[in-house]
């Protein structure tokens, strides 16, 4: 019953923040997503009750990053005057459209480099058995940590995100929604060769950052969708299912109902971090703030860049199972809260999303006089929340070099307003 009212509480707060979500956007858009988890939780996993600490840790990391973006927002900055004079934005178009091509090479280079490099020739891809060989094949080596890693390999996977990070900008300017479907291309080909799924949905995810923050920087609101945006979006999320079944066709060998079965098991999987981090939560609660990593976990791509600490084949190898409905789930994804939790504390962590929101709202704040940091930090930490419910993007260098990019190369656009009388 209190967990029930709690969640009442929390869905208030969220269509709070979604009438006020141009100007409070990433406690808007931190709400949304972990409320938007928490249904989805209790829908694939109606056996399994969710405590009241993790509710309380979600409700209260909601309040404190609305807290630190009401404090740092300047109202003022954010309003659009009323003008007689209409405005556009004028960049350089033949150097955009070559950045775009250029990382659109590069990023390319990714998928080609890791399947020479892994001893697999490019005319497998070419038929279907062919291709479906190449995706099991891969997707063995990889698990069993038999797979080729390069650093020229990694270099070009900093190209991967940032195609899509840069498209979301670049769209904006010129409306085409083919730079879109082609900033995904890369990472697509990636799902389909080498398996890896979670390369194609970080696409996505920074790709609708990109887009967001773009609106956000440029025009000062959220972007408003049409009807049929959402049909588009329904249409996306099938073409994903139906490319999640497939990789697991391949995977298997075979596309029949035991790999649809088997497809539909491991996209449950992919919500269970909730589940896990409650049970990782409860189990550590009286010793996690007892000793503290001080951001190692939570920036750990920088820490082992600087030689503190050593990579290793995910940052969390031990996996917690819970029983729901009468089936055992498994995971070793607990979610940004325990990077956080294990470098912080509790108290710490939600000190840190205060500091989160009150860094979106001082930078969104300069946007109009600094709008190339702004389209990098802010689309970062929108990025941050989004993947939340994975891990931390500090934790990966190429992530913050992605983000480091765009700075630069949108720096290199000359993007400037020009208004005329109408």
């Amino acid at each position: 019953m209190i967990n029930f009212l709690i969640l009442i509480i929390y869905s208030f707060i969220t269509y709070s923040l979604f009438k006020k979500r141009n100007k409070y956007t990433i406690s808007f858009i931190f709400s949304l997503f972990w409320f938007g988890n928490i249904v989805f939780s209790n829908f694939f996993f109606s056996g399994y009750k969710l405590s009241i600490e993790l509710y309380l840790l979600l409700l209260g990391s909601s309040l404190f990053i609305f807290l630190g973006e009401f404090f740092s927002l300047n109202s003022k900055a954010l309003k659009v005057p009323k003008s007689t004079q209409e405005s556009f934005y004028s960049f350089r178009k033949l150097r955009a459209k070559k950045i775009f091509l250029i990382i659109f090479s590069l990023a390319f280079l990714y998928p080609i480099f890791n399947l020479i490099n892994n001893g697999i020739s490019l005319s497998r891809l070419f038929s279907l058995q062919g291709l479906l060989s190449t995706n099991n094949e891969l997707a063995v080596a990889r698990y069993s940590g038999e797979i080729k890693r390069t650093l020229i390999a990694q270099i070009f996977l900093i190209f991967v995100y940032l195609l899509p990070l840069f498209s979301g900008v670049y769209f904006f300017l010129v409306r085409k929604r083919k730079l879109l479907f082609l900033s995904l291309l890369p990472s697509l080909i990636v799902l389909l060769t080498q398996n890896t799924k979670l390369v194609f949905i970080a696409c996505v995810l920074i790709l609708v950052s990109s887009f967001l923050v773009a609106n956000l920087v440029f025009e000062r609101r959220l972007p408003k969708f049409k009807k049929k945006v959402y049909v588009s979006v329904l249409t996306f999320v099938f073409l994903f299912y139906s490319l999640f079944i497939f990789s697991f066709a391949a995977r298997m060998g075979a596309l029949n109902q035991s790999a649809v079965r088997s497809a539909n098991y491991k996209m449950s999987s992919y919500v269970a971090h909730v589940p896990a981090l409650d049970i990782w939560l409860l189990e550590n609660i009286e010793t996690v703030d007892r000793e503290y990593e001080l951001g190692v976990k939570t920036f750990f791509g920088v820490f082992n860049t600087l030689g503190i600490v050593k990579r290793e084949v995910g940052i969390f190898t031990d996996f917690h199972y819970f029983k729901s409905n009468g089936r055992i789930y498994g995971t070793n994804i607990y979610t940004i809260y325990r990077y956080l939790i294990q470098d912080f504390g509790i108290l710490g962590s939600i000190l840190f999303l205060f500091c989160l929101g009150f860094i979106f709202g001082k930078i969104r704040s300069l946007s109009v006089h600094f709008p190339n940091l702004a389209l990098s930090v802010l689309s970062a930490l929108v990025f941050f929340v989004l993947n939340s419910y994975l891990s931390s993007i500090f934790a990966y260098m190429s992530f913050i070099l992605s983000f480091s990019l765009l700075l630069f190369l949108t720096k290199f656009l000359s993007i400037k307003k020009i208004t005329q009388t109408k």
